[in-house]
């Protein structure tokens, strides 16, 4: 999975992501939810720092990984 940074705002503590998926906004605590396939259960992007050319935070990967029927 590949993610680029399209915009950060500091001020504001917003960002926009691009990627396969499209184009996905944020705020900083907000997770972005990525859903992987064959996974029930998404990945969440958690930011906790919006910088003028990064963004700072962390991939929540669920343990028990539920199958798609």
């Amino acid at each position: 999975m590949q993610l680029l940074l399209a915009k950060a705002d500091p001020k504001r503590n917003r960002f926009t992501l691009a990627g396969s998926f499209g184009r996905q906004d944020g705020g900083k605590a907000r997770p972005v939810q990525l859903y992987v396939a064959g996974n029930r259960q998404p990945e969440k992007l958690v930011v906790n720092e919006v910088k003028k050319e990064e963004v700072v935070g962390y991939l929540a990967i669920p343990k028990v990984k539920m199958a798609r029927r």
